[in-house]
């Protein structure tokens, strides 16, 4: 095969490729499991566990009725 026709045959391979990435919508795609991803963030919830034990302090239970 000639450089030509590698060429050729590259440069069809590709669009081919990229007609297939924009038909099938796979960026959108890549963007919504990435979008969710990032809303379970592991990181995220531990320093909000810890913020969140480092607020609560043992506090004496009160009564909501008055006098009781």
């Amino acid at each position: 095969m000639t450089l030509g026709q590698s060429l050729a045959v590259l440069a069809f391979s590709l669009t081919l490729v990229v007609i297939l990435l924009v038909g099938f919508d796979v960026p959108s795609r890549l963007n919504r499991l990435n979008r969710l991803n990032r809303l379970v963030d592991p990181e995220a919830v531990v320093y909000r566990l810890a913020s969140e034990a480092l607020m609560d302090s043992p506090r004496p239970i009160r009564s909501a009725t008055p006098g009781g």
